[in-house]
C-alpha cells in the first residue's frame, strides 16, 4: 500500500498492514526482476534504517513534551502539519499516513497522562473532512477551551460530528475559518451545552449557566429512603455481590419462576477506552439486550431470561468477577427506594468488577432451547478479553418466606471502566460525605440462601441484620441518644475510632464530625491533636 519513490532515486517505500505481512515481503527479497535483483527490507515507519533513529513512538513523545505547558495545561498543537521534524520523518507523506499520525499522537498523549484543559489545534489545514477533532473528543472529551483557528473549515457538519462529545467545553475560537463568514454561530452555542465564549465574544452568562447546571442535590455515594432501608439494603447488596463472585449458583434461590433477568452493554468507548481492541466486548455480544438496538419484538423476547433454569444459563454465560465493594466502598454507590406496588424495594447499584476468568458456558451464536441461549461449533472464538468494568444494576426485591427475599427483577448494565464516579464529585464539592469504616461491609447476614451467612469473629460486626427486628449489635454498644442520631455506617466509624483512639463516646462523635466522617482524616486530627486532648476525654 501506499507505493511512492523519490525523486532521483531506485529506492521503492510501501507499506504493509502488519509486522507478519512485513516479514512475508521480506522473504522475496533477492528475487530477479527486470534482470536485476531485488532488495527489500524493513524500515521503521518514519523512514529511518539505522539503530540511531528514534522510532515513531519516541518521535511523537518528544513532540508532544515540547508542545506541552504542564502551567497552562495546554497541549499547543498549532501548525503542527508544517512542523519540519515531523515532514522529514515521513509522517505527512500522505493523507492516510497524515490522519494515522493524529489518532497516534493522541493515543500516546492519553498514555502520557497528561492533564490536558486546553488544545490548541490553529493553522493545521484541517477541512470539514478532517477527523482531528472526532480523534480529540474520544481521547480528551473534557477540553474546556480548544482554538481551531486558521483552518479551512466550511460547514456546520464538522461541529456536528462531536455533538455531545465536549460537555466541558468552555470556550471556543474558530476565527479565520470560511464558516465563520455563514452566520452558524447560533447553531455553533447550542451544540455546546457549557459554551460560554466564541471567538472572544461572550455568548452565554456565565454565572446563570453555573446555577442551571449544578445539581440542586447534594451528590453522595449512599441514597436511602428510609434508615430502615439503608439497613436491609446494604446488607443485601453486599451479600449477593459477594456470592456474584464466589457462589453465583446458590442465588438462584433467591429467584422465582417469575423472575426476569437481563444484561446489556453500553460499549461507548472514550479515554483509554477509545483504543480497545475490537474483540472486547464479545463475552457480551449476544446475549446483550439493548431496546436501542433489538427492535424485534422476538428478539426483544428471547434475550429476557424468565425463571430459574433460563437465569441460571445466564449467569453462567458471564464472565467471572470480582467486587471489592467490602475492600473499597467509596468506589461503589447504593440507591434505595421503597417499591410499593409490591411491597417491596428498588435498589440500584453503581460500581465497578474485574473480571477473572472466562464464562462456564460462554455465550454461542444460533438460539436453543430456553431464552437467550446459544450454541456455535468453537465457542473460544467468540470469547472476549478479560478487564475491568464499570457497571449498573438493578433489582426489585420483594419479602420471602421466613425473613427473606425474593428477587422479581434484576436487570445488568456493563460499561466502560471509568476511574472518575461521579458521585466522588461531593467530596470537592465540600459535602460531607460519611466515610465507610474498613468493616463495615466486610460481612453480612444470610439473604435466605443457605451457607450465606458469614461465620468467624467477624460476623458480630456486621452492620444490621437482613431481616427486619433484628437488633444491631454496633448501635446497642453506643448510648441510645447517640445511636437514634447515626446512620450504622457512622455508628460503625464511632466504635472503630473509640477501639483505636480510647477517646469517650462524646469526643470520639465531636472528633467524627469535625472531620467530615472521614476515618483517615480523623485519624490525622487526632494524631496532630493529641496533646491538647484533656484526659476526661478518654475512656
Amino acid at each position: 500500500m501506499n507505493l511512492r519513490t523519490e525523486p532521483n532515486s531506485p529506492l521503492l517505500r510501501a507499506t504493509v498492514k502488519s509486522q507478519r505481512d512485513a516479514d512475508v515481503v521480506v522473504k522475496l527479497s533477492g528475487a530477479r526482476f527486470a534482470n536485476d535483483v531485488v532488495r527489500i527490507r524493513i524500515i521503521d515507519t518514519i523512514g529511518g534504517t539505522g539503530t540511531n533513529t528514534p522510532n515513531t513512538i519516541d518521535l511523537l513523545k518528544s513532540f508532544i513534551a515540547s508542545r506541552y505547558d504542564a502551567n497552562l495545561k495546554m497541549l499547543n498543537l498549532e501548525g503542527m502539519v508544517h512542523d519540519q521534524t515531523l515532514i522529514s520523518n515521513g509522517l505527512f507523506n500522505t493523507a492516510s499516513t497524515n490522519s494515522k499520525f493524529f489518532t497516534a499522537l493522541m493515543k500516546i498523549a492519553l498514555q502520557q497522562k497528561i492533564d490536558v484543559q486546553s488544545v490548541n489545534l490553529a493553522g493545521n489545514d484541517m477541512n470539514d473532512y478532517s477527523k482531528y477533532l472526532t480523534e480529540l473528543s474520544l481521547h480528551f472529551p473534557k477540553v474546556k477551551n480548544l482554538s481551531l483557528a486558521n483552518n479551512k473549515i466550511s460547514k456546520l457538519d464538522f461541529f456536528t460530528k462531536v455533538r455531545n462529545r465536549f460537555s466541558l467545553l468552555r470556550e471556543l475560537i474558530i476565527s479565520g475559518n470560511p464558516i465563520v463568514n455563514m452566520n452558524f454561530h447560533a447553531d455553533i452555542v447550542k451544540l455546546f451545552p457549557r459554551l460560554v465564549v466564541l471567538d472572544g465574544t461572550p455568548v452565554r452568562d456565565e454565572a446563570k449557566l453555573n446555577a442551571i447546571m449544578t445539581f440542586p442535590v447534594p451528590t453522595a455515594p449512599m441514597f436511602f429512603e428510609t434508615p430502615d432501608l439503608q439497613k436491609v439494603a446494604t446488607n443485601f447488596i453486599s451479600t449477593y455481590l459477594q456470592m456474584w463472585d464466589n457462589q453465583r449458583m446458590d442465588l438462584l434461590s433467591l429467584y422465582t419462576a417469575e423472575s426476569q433477568f437481563s444484561f446489556m452493554t453500553d460499549s461507548i468507548q472514550i479515554g483509554e477506552a477509545a483504543n480497545a481492541p475490537a474483540n472486547s466486548w464479545n463475552n457480551y455480544t449476544f446475549g446483550s439486550r439493548n431496546l436501542k438496538k433489538i427492535s424485534g419484538a422476538k428478539q426483544r423476547q428471547a434475550k429476557l431470561n424468565i425463571g430459574q433454569e433460563a437465569i441460571g444459563q445466564a449467569f453462567q454465560s458471564l464472565v467471572q468477577t470480582k467486587h471489592t465493594l467490602q475492600e473499597h466502598p467509596e468506589l461503589y454507590s447504593v440507591e434505595t427506594t421503597t417499591y410499593p406496588t409490591l411491597n417491596g424495594m428498588h435498589i440500584v447499584v453503581h460500581g465497578e468488577f474485574e473480571e477473572t476468568g472466562q464464562p462456564q458456558q460462554p455465550q454461542q451464536q444460533g438460539f436453543q432451547k430456553g431464552r437467550g441461549h446459544y450454541r456455535s461449533n468453537n465457542p473460544s472464538q467468540q470469547r472476549g478479553i478479560l478487564q475491568k468494568r464499570s457497571f449498573d444494576r438493578s433489582f426489585v426485591v420483594v419479602p420471602g418466606n421466613g425473613g427473606s427475599f425474593l428477587i422479581v427483577s434484576d436487570m445488568l448494565l456493563v460499561k466502560v471502566h471509568n476511574e472518575a464516579p461521579a458521585w466522588k464529585i461531593a467530596q470537592s464539592q465540600g459535602t460531607p460525605v460519611p466515610a465507610a469504616a474498613p468493616t463495615a461491609l466486610a460481612s453480612a447476614p444470610a439473604i435466605g440462601v443457605p451457607g450465606a451467612l458469614p461465620t468467624g469473629p467477624t460476623a458480630t460486626n456486621a452492620i444490621p441484620s437482613l431481616t427486619p427486628g433484628v437488633v444491631n449489635p454496633v448501635a446497642a454498644a453506643l448510648p441510645p441518644d447517640v445511636a437514634a442520631k447515626l446512620t450504622p455506617i457512622q455508628q460503625e466509624l464511632i466504635l472503630k475510632i473509640m477501639g483505636e483512639t480510647k477517646l469517650n463516646v462524646q469526643f470520639t462523635l465531636m472528633l467524627c464530625e469535625q472531620s467530615g466522617w472521614n476515618y483517615e482524616v480523623a485519624g490525622q486530627n487526632f494524631l496532630s491533636s493529641r496533646a491538647q486532648i484533656p484526659p476526661n476525654a478518654f475512656q
